[in-house]
């Protein structure tokens, strides 16, 4: 029997949270969900509503009158927790202390979770967070603890289960009342306080009308009187939720040798696959505005992504997906980032995507901006132009690639912060921020802005307005839809934060426009150009900026690096001066986390940085796989071995802690040996629960911060793809990628003999050696990564895209390149640089490749990376390079025989690239015909 949660409203009304129940085998937590789900809001609600039968609980749980609690959040490292040190709420810090506070006292814990960004998490703090009212209940009979969900998604991530398999949705701030023994109770999103504006309705079978103040008394009285009732429930719901979350244990990894040669002649991820997932999309599509679901809409990369890689992947791919249908995937990606770069998810003024839009137009947005968005989508804007040649989403390339280097979330120090908030004050004397106060313009202030614009000198370029200042604003508010009423629906203002205000969007093109007023066209362009400039030198001078969240994590660093390195790469030959500026970046970032985030003498690499200082919280799989994939990235835009070293030690390190194992050995036929704790090195790590079947936990009981007690009470395996990418379908292509690049042939930890190779002992800050695996397990734990999690994908393919490129890299027999069409080039990189193979490069840099990479083979850096930077390093510096040119090359398979570029195929099979002939003959043509890219800024590229 379920909690009956008794609501302060008539007697014969209580809440029973209860777990929505599966339709099927494996019914994934989005796959209802995706298309309703609304952050920041709790929209489907968090309970039913049955009679009540009355009766009094067991009286069991005693609150404790002796316990004074004070605000403890002033020692957090992250801004958005130490953002409430000056609420009357007493909160505490997530750890054993706050737990054993609760456990002393009996008391349950209100957990609070959010960041900073979210606009619904300062909305809640300031309607019920600073109330004296609700302040008094938590602090007397609560232990309230406030988590950023950014410095732990370990906590955020089980609550998050929790809340979506009891109401049906779930979003930010997520407040859930847990046991001691951190067992949930109950949960929900946003709740209305005691001064709300909003509707207090929390719908059910009454409808009765419930605020947030209303929900802590009843779980107060209920706690009180019926905690044997309460502890019942919590552990039967919890049961279910184990159930529930079972993604990634219903496959089986035991069918590949550590080469990855097949036990059995069955494959249940088959290519077949692909055309359900692009199905999936395609039923879904919004033809008119672009995305695949109704308001709100999340830009959602991973799945983007995959519709426009499908264009890349091999002849057997697109015979089982169909070409009619593939080249549609192409448009509906397209399409989608087109309306988004013109929708006011977009900031046309200073670059980079907001966070979603509450209407199905893109044209609304929440107006935070995020590192791990915007990191994401210049990967998928660069692989549209690059698939599609779309000059538009090069443009898009260009604003966001210029939003991450220019704007406030680049860090002095090189790294990349976390996010800018959605709220700020109007201007410097008003005292209450609104939401999107910063970005926001009235037609009048438009106005203002063109009319003390200085007036064009002759010949002047731009950012002079060459059309009077009736004409320019005539031109300007007829482009981005500025109406003098405001262009913000009221349904979407419930605070009347934005009455006649307007959100910037493209509604018209350039070319229409000119049509339409009779204005030559490129009066009209120069006209946009300058207004740009004159709103965003307004806007500095005049508008308090967004809060920021300068906490540096490391995940969305590392998803960052690879889309700067690669923008990069793909620009060398076409704009030089960019391609420098993205990849120098990419590098500082790449720097920092290893200089200021990575403990070489403890094998940590940990989650967050803030304020100069180090935080506590050691990193999660998504920090291994994210930063493994910019690190692979960063080599193949530099050819700087270093950055490949660090990938797979990084690689191995993700294997010890956080690997699911399975029964089948890892190295070709042999035992494997046990992998070592490196907190408790004379034993092997303990076994998981069974089944066991490959895959990688996002947590790991080996590493100190990540709480046991969460440990215990669920452990998640993550597969599918949600905004962010899924870190075992990353880990799945870095560990392809891997093979290929570290020597998959390498059978045994003793085929080097290079103290520095891939399979040295890793030295924890015991002092004892952990055995890493070795390169050549690589490929096998790839496939069995991706059996883990065949159930699920065989019935939901849709839901998991991450996993689609592994499928198709998986099922791709080497060798499978032919010489006469990609083995393109070939260079003695002693004997310096031959333009037409350093042309060959940079044209494979600008490909979207899958399953291939390129190896520079050579005994001293500077003959790898002279093509790819023009820095002199120190002397220092050079002997680290060359060391690390050596260890590549006495790696590798090829390294022994001869210097050169190696191109590497999917399974490790890789060919030193020759150049014949007629390839050279087609390169010089193809080289005479590269199209030039002029140095752009923020906003020239405007769509025609």
């Amino acid at each position: 029997m379920a909690l009956l949660l008794i609501v302060n409203l008539p007697s014969n009304v209580e809440i029973k949270p209860r777990v929505i129940p599966r339709r099927s085998a494996f019914e994934p937590r989005y796959a209802l969900l995706r298309q309703r789900r609304r952050p920041d809001r709790d929209l489907n609600r968090m309970a039913s509503i049955t009679p009540h039968r009355g009766g009094r609980g067991d009286g069991a749980a005693a609150t404790s009158k002796k316990l004074h609690l004070t605000n403890k959040l002033a020692e957090s490292r992250s801004p958005y927790v130490r953002g409430h040190m000056n609420n009357p709420v007493a909160w505490q810090m997530w750890g054993d202390e706050a737990i054993s506070l609760a456990k002393k006292h009996n008391r349950l814990i209100f957990l609070s979770i959010g960041y900073a960004a979210c606009h619904w998490c300062h909305v809640m703090e300031r309607e019920s967070f600073n109330d004296a009212s609700i302040a008094s209940l938590l602090n007397n009979h609560f232990i309230p603890i406030k988590v950023d969900r950014e410095e732990r998604p370990d906590v955020d991530r089980i609550y998050m289960n929790y809340v979506q398999a009891t109401t049906g949705t779930g979003g930010w701030p997520l407040n859930v009342f847990v046991t001691p023994d951190l067992e949930p109770v109950f949960g929900g999103t946003y709740w209305p306080g005691p001064n709300s504006n909003m509707p207090h309705t929390l719908v059910g079978a009454v409808g009765e009308q419930v605020g947030f103040l209303d929900v802590l008394k009843k779980i107060r009285d209920v706690w009180i009187e019926q905690e044997g009732r309460c502890r019942q429930s919590a552990k039967e719901i919890l049961d279910q939720l184990r159930s529930f979350a079972e993604e990634g244990t219903l496959g089986g990894a035991d069918r590949w040798d550590g080469n990855g040669n097949g036990h059995s002649g069955e494959e249940v991820l088959e290519l077949d696959l692909l055309e359900e997932a692009y199905q999936h999309f395609s039923t879904r599509f919004d033809s008119e505005h672009g995305g695949f679901s109704l308001a709100p809409k999340f830009p959602t990369p991973p799945n983007l992504s995959f519709l426009l890689r499908l264009s890349a992947f091999p002849a057997a791919a697109h015979d089982i997906v169909g070409p009619t249908e593939v080249a549609n995937a192409l448009a509906m990606a397209t399409h989608t980032l087109r309306a988004m770069a013109r929708g006011g998810i977009h900031d046309h003024i200073g670059g980079g995507f907001h966070r979603y839009s509450v209407t199905a137009d893109w044209a609304l947005p929440h107006f935070e901006k995020m590192l791990v968005d915007n990191a994401q989508l210049l990967g998928c804007y660069l692989d549209a132009f690059l698939l599609g040649g779309d000059p538009e989403m090069l443009g898009a390339v260009y604003s966001t690639a210029s939003y991450l280097l220019t704007s406030r979330l680049h860090s002095p120090e090189g790294a990349f912060y976390s996010s800018e908030d959605a709220d700020s004050l109007p201007t410097p004397t008003d005292d209450l921020k609104r939401e999107g106060a910063f970005y926001v313009l009235t037609y009048k202030t438009l106005s203002t802005i063109l009319s003390s614009a200085p007036p064009p000198p002759p010949n002047s370029p731009p950012p002079a307005i060459p059309l009077s200042s009736s004409s320019a604003l005539e031109v300007v508010s007829t482009f981005y839809n500025i109406s003098p009423n405001g262009n913000i629906p009221s349904e979407h203002d419930p605070h009347d934060d934005l009455l006649s205000q307007n959100v910037l969007h493209i509604v018209r093109t350039p070319s229409h426009l000119a049509k339409d007023l009779g204005i030559d066209e490129k009066d009209i362009v120069a006209t946009l150009r300058a207004a740009r400039h004159a709103i965003r030198d307004w806007r500095a001078r005049n508008r308090p900026l967004p809060g920021l969240d300068d906490k540096v994590v490391a995940a969305w660093n590392g998803l960052a690096i690879a889309s700067l390195a690669r923008a990069g790469g793909a620009l060398k030959g076409v704009d030089e001066d960019k391609s420098r500026a993205w990849i120098k970046a990419a590098k500082g970032a790449a720097r920092f986390l290893k200089t200021e985030m990575w403990s070489p003498d403890r094998k940590i690499l940990y989650r967050v940085w803030q304020g100069g200082k180090l935080g506590e919280t050691e990193g999660f799989l998504d920090d291994y796989a994210a930063v493994v994939h910019g690190c692979i990235e960063l080599y193949h835009a530099t050819a700087e071995a270093e950055w490949l070293r660090w990938a797979g030690e990084l690689m191995d390190l993700q294997n010890n802690y956080f690997l699911a194992p399975s029964s089948q050995p890892l190295t070709g036929g042999a035992p494997s040996s046990p992998f070592i704790d490196p907190f408790h090195p004379t034993s092997p790590l303990p076994s998981h629960p069974a089944p066991s079947s490959g895959g990688y936990y996002s947590t790991s009981p080996h590493l100190q911060t990540h709480t046991p007690q969460l440990l215990s009470l669920l452990r998640l395996k993550p597969g599918m793809d949600t905004t962010e990418p899924s870190p075992n379908a990353l880990s799945v292509l870095n560990l392809f990628r891997l093979s290929n690049l570290l020597g998959h042939s390498s059978a045994s930890p003793s085929s080097t003999s290079s103290k520095s190779s891939n399979n040295e002992a890793i030295h924890t800050n015991t002092g004892t050696a952990a055995q890493a695996p070795p390169a050549a397990t690589y490929t096998t734990l790839a496939l069995s990564t991706l059996a883990a999690f065949e159930v699920e994908i065989a019935q939901h393919p849709g839901l998991f895209p991450g996993c689609m490129e592994g499928i198709v890299v998986s099922s791709m027999s080497a060798p499978t390149l032919s010489p006469s069409s990609k083995i393109a080039g070939y260079a003695y990189l002693a004997r310096g640089r031959d333009p037409l193979v350093v042309d060959w490069i940079a044209r494979w840099r600008a490909g979207v490749r899958v399953g291939e990479t390129l190896v520079w083979i050579s005994s001293r850096a500077a003959e790898a990376s002279s093509e790819a930077s023009s820095e002199a390093p120190s002397a220092s510096k050079q002997t680290e390079q060359d060391e690390d040119a050596q260890w590549l090359s006495q790696l590798h398979p090829q390294g022994g025989k001869e210097k050169g570029i190696w191109l590497c195929e999917p399974r490790g099979v890789c060919r030193k690239l020759d150049l014949v002939a007629e390839e050279r003959l087609r390169l010089e043509k193809l080289r005479e015909a590269l199209p030039r890219v002029e140095e752009r800024e923020v906003g020239v590229l405007v769509p025609r």
